[in-house]
């Protein structure tokens, strides 16, 4: 990877302290919503803990002078004292760009602007942006914004945001153009096990772009995987060579809105976006490391099995259930993905039917029919972990009075721990019970319909094949050619 790091990013993920201009006694407002995650780390209990805030110093600045949350308030931003290097901006978009520059020389090294009303709003917006843009770079200040909803890094205990909530903690780092989506995977988050490192919300992107984001967590060893969710992009050879460099070390999946002309035309109401012809865009998400999803349920279901489950080596697919009906629909799917539900060897069907009295049981799908004992589940899955023919298992696991779903949860994680082989579950019919949240905590993605089990292991196949590539030599590592200076 380039030895470019992304310029001042380290302030937003690990600052000493941050200062909230516009802090509000308003439980209201913007700026009580975000002191409040700073305080409190997005937690909404009865009992406030401050030990899941963020534990460096926080400052609320508001005019008053009067106390917010219980921390006393500075009333100008030439007035903080500390090491105050992060700042929050919730003001009216005509005061941010004076207030940045007064941020900018009291020592304030990164900004993140929650504040709407710029280009989306017109002429006078885009005059406003252009004046914080200027800001930007005349101080060197690092800027998120504006029109975001803020950061969220795990690491730093950090919640410099209005999400209305804390995400379930794990390897993925997001970054979505869209706050809204941002707010709504933050919430999804705790129902799927969809653990998350860092949240950044990028709203406009008036300094701070996706590329440069790519690459710092890129360089982030606890991310396993990188989600992007875009509907423009102003740069597409800088995004190319960024998701060229990080492809390298970790998955990358994307999510891009605005692709029909309808959509389009909604983007740009909704950033107020110029935007760039498809062709580039298209272009710029072509990458062989990039894994594009078409769909919000397609996104996460590649995100869970890539931060979970190990790259799939080989195509071949063991299917193994209690209901017959999901096992061909799962094979259809299967297929239309490009992957094999594998013919087995005859050793491993042998094995398969002293198992169970169903013939069909030493097929692919192997039915273990409706009265099966987790202990049959188990017995299954551990003949075609070590059967050569397969590369990874899909279980299907539908609601029947005589199987016990928390049972097979149980062992089947047992076995789980000892796989190399990728193992996807879908519990249908089963959705919220026990079961399904244990097998998650235990690294094993479930998800509620087999089709998108199916997607989740087409972004491992996919993943897996690029690796395969890298190992072969058949990829050629980008390399950053060296600046050419002036004569």
């Amino acid at each position: 990877m380039s030895d470019a790091r992304p310029r001042g990013l380290d302030t937003f993920f690990r600052p000493r302290g941050v200062a909230v201009v516009g802090a509000s006694r308003s439980p209201s407002k913007v700026g009580h919503a975000v002191l409040r995650n700073l305080l409190y780390g997005g937690c909404r209990s009865v009992i406030q803990d401050r030990g899941r805030g963020f534990p460096g110093a926080i400052v609320p600045v508001n005019p008053s002078g009067e106390k917010i949350l219980g921390l006393e308030s500075c009333p100008r931003i030439d007035a903080l004292t500390g090491p105050i290097d992060l700042a929050v901006f919730a003001l009216p978009a005509p005061q941010i760009a004076a207030a940045l520059d007064g941020a900018a020389r009291r020592g304030v090294r990164a900004a993140i602007v929650l504040s709407a009303g710029f280009f989306e709003m017109g002429r006078e917006g885009r005059r406003l942006e252009a004046q914080l843009r200027s800001v930007a770079h005349n101080t060197g200040v690092r800027l998120i914004g504006p029109n975001c909803m803020g950061i969220f890094a795990a690491e730093s205990r950090l919640q410099a945001s209005f999400y209305s909530g804390a995400p379930y903690l794990g390897p993925i780092s997001l970054i979505s153009q869209s706050g809204a989506i941002a707010q709504a995977l933050v919430q999804y988050s705790h129902a799927e096990a969809i653990g998350l490192r860092h949240v950044v919300s990028i709203g406009d992107k008036v300094d701070v772009e996706d590329a440069e984001l790519i690459r710092y967590f890129a360089r982030d060893e606890a991310t396993r995987v990188i989600a992007v969710y875009l509907e423009s992009i102003d740069d597409p050879r800088a995004f190319y060579d960024a998701v060229r460099e990080a492809a390298i070390i970790k998955p990358i999946v994307v999510l891009r809105g605005g692709k029909t002309g309808a959509g389009h035309r909604a983007a740009k109401v909704h950033e107020g976006l110029l935007g760039i012809s498809d062709s580039s865009l298209d272009g710029a998400l072509m990458h062989p490391g990039v894994y594009p999803t078409e769909s919000l349920a397609g996104f996460l279901a590649a995100v869970r099995a890539l931060a979970y489950q190990p790259p799939l080596r080989g195509r071949r697919v063991a299917i193994v259930t209690n209901g017959g009906g999901v096992g061909v629909l799962a094979t259809d799917r299967l297929a239309a993905a490009g992957l094999e539900v594998v013919r087995l060897a005859p050793d491993t069907t042998a094995r398969l039917a002293a198992l169970v009295r169903n013939p069909r049981a030493a097929q692919n799908p192997i039915d273990l029919l409706g009265d099966a004992r987790a202990d049959t589940f188990v017995a299954a899955l551990r003949v075609v972990a070590t059967a050569e023919e397969v590369d990874a298992i899909l279980l299907l696991l539908t609601d029947q009075a005589m199987t016990d779903a928390m049972e097979v949860a149980l062992k089947v994680c047992d076995v789980a721990q000892g796989l190399s082989k990728p193992l996807l579950a879908s519990f249908i019919g089963l959705v919220g019970q026990p079961g399904e949240a244990h097998m998650e905590t235990h690294g094993v993605p479930v998800y509620d319909f087999p089709e998108l089990a199916v997607q989740g292991l087409a972004a491992l196949a996919a993943r897996g094949a690029f690796e395969a590539r890298l190992e072969r030599g058949r990829y050629r590592p980008y390399v950053r050619p060296k600046a050419r200076g002036r004569w």
